[in-house]
């Protein structure tokens, strides 16, 4: 995977995220740990042993509380650039602002990861909408 998104992004002002590409490849609830500003993890902590009771518990409890939406699909339009408004590259928003939404991201990502090993619905809808509420800047 980590070959792919180094060919999937050479030459380009901007890159998909290890997230869609590890997503792709890697079986399995992953956790990704980032650190220094690094666009690759540097520890992937995974369950993907369905014949582990633990993991297979995991397994079947998030199937039952997570429900996946079929939208159709529909191209981007031309020029479209997902990049356009990037509030942690934009000058105009003070550093401190910035620390504190990949403070509020990291954070609400942890609480996602122990939902998720705790089968705590209730926690993983808090810890999502944390995650969304730490991109309003």
């Amino acid at each position: 995977a980590e070959n792919f998104h180094a060919a999937a992004t050479e030459e380009r002002t901007y890159y998909a995220g290890s997230q869609d590409h590890i997503g792709l490849f890697f079986p399995g609830i992953n956790k990704l740990c980032y650190s220094g500003g690094r666009h690759w993890p540097y520890e992937v902590v995974s369950l993907n042993d369905p014949s582990d009771p633990k993991q297979k518990a995991i397994f079947d409890w998030l199937e039952r509380v997570v429900h996946i939406v079929d939208i159709p699909f529909v191209s981007r339009p031309e020029g479209y650039s997902s990049q356009e408004v990037n509030y942690l590259k934009d000058p105009n928003v003070p550093n401190a602002t910035k620390a504190a939404m990949v403070k509020a991201l990291a954070e609400a990502s942890e609480a996602a990861w122990q939902a998720i090993i705790a089968m705590d619905a209730d926690k993983l809808g808090k810890a999502l909408s944390d995650t969304m509420e730490a991109w309003q800047v």
